[in-house]
């Protein structure tokens, strides 16, 4: 678990990166390091991802500030803390865009009295030491946003003027039962939310095992000449077996495969899979990551076992 910084090399002035004509990404700089994506064109801008609460203000002054057409767009990857709790500091203005499952996520959320989900929340942060007053304040008077622009398995585009859209395009359950991503053209950028991590270790304990590879592969058909993902540096996803996420997934699914087969359940299983991801780091062909977040794997496991536990068996 880290405490501090920004572990994908060196951090980029105030978080901001361009990569393209008319896509800059904004990087948070502390755990859990979530990336976000600023995207102009002569009409309007728009907000991929509000990002955690308190580096929300960070990303809607970069937008403030920055020159172009007024901030009128704000689309949500899912409904995770991280990626969507920001949107209080974006709307109003602008319209918000989530898939019908994130929707009913944050209609949920709204709904209900918040203050045992930011408690814990308040907790983990000051034992990692990244909260401050202000920011704990602030935590307490958070507003959910929903979002009033949903869109369905067509998927949407937005037109931003000057020829620049934003496809968005929905994914059947993979990091959670419903995310999005976002093709930008002309720039050749896809806004990958969580369905794509580079060089830190995946959370798919929301979602599915066989879903997050079928979401990597259509990253992988894009086009894209430059991927952001929801944490990690942008890049590309590499071919087929050698991206480390899909490796890890697919380690992942391999070892819990042969842990029930052993009869290996529970809180058995998911000790024997950690020892054996200890032991592959120390192999020929490792799976590393610049950030592995301690019981990410053990989450991952429980999942992909009740995943596999419900397949049906093979004739």
């Amino acid at each position: 678990m880290i405490e501090h910084g920004w572990p994908f090399g060196p951090y980029p002035p105030g978080g901001l990166r361009r990569l393209g004509p008319h896509v800059v990404a904004y990087h948070g700089d502390a755990y859990p390091v979530a990336n976000s994506a600023i995207v102009r064109s002569s009409e309007a801008t728009l907000v991929f991802d509000a990002n955690l609460l308190r580096f929300a203000r960070a990303l809607r002054t970069a937008v403030d500030q920055g020159e172009g057409p007024p901030l009128r767009e704000l689309v949500l990857s899912h409904s995770h803390n991280d990626h969507a709790h920001g949107a209080m500091h974006f709307s109003p203005p602008t319209r918000t865009w989530a898939s019908h499952y994130t929707r009913d996520r944050l209609v949920y959320w709204a709904g209900r009295d918040l203050t045992p989900f930011i408690e814990e929340l308040v907790a983990e942060e000051r034992i990692l030491g990244v909260i401050d007053p202000s920011t704990e304040a602030e935590y307490r008077e958070v507003r959910i946003v929903v979002p009033d622009r949903v869109v369905d398995a067509a998927g949407e585009t937005i037109e931003l003027g000057g020829g620049v859209r934003v496809r968005l395009h929905p994914e059947a359950t993979a990091h959670t039962p419903g995310d999005l991503w976002a093709f930008v053209e002309p720039d050749g950028i896809a806004l990958c939310g969580d369905l794509w991590f580079n060089d830190c270790e995946p959370y798919i304990a929301s979602g599915s095992l066989a879903g997050s590879l079928n979401a990597l592969s259509h990253l992988r058909e894009s086009g894209a000449r430059m991927w952001l993902p929801g944490h990690g540096a942008a890049g590309s996803v590499r071919s087929s077996g050698e991206d480390a996420m899909e490796r890890y997934c697919r380690w992942v699914g391999d070892t819990v495969q042969v842990g029930l087969a052993r009869g290996l359940r529970g809180a058995d299983l998911r000790t024997e899979v950690r020892r054996a991801w200890n032991t592959q780091r120390e192999g020929p062909l490792p799976i590393r990551f610049a950030l592995e977040i301690l019981g990410f794997l053990e989450d991952n496991v429980e999942m992909v076992e009740a995943e596999l536990s419900s397949e049906p068996s093979p004739p």
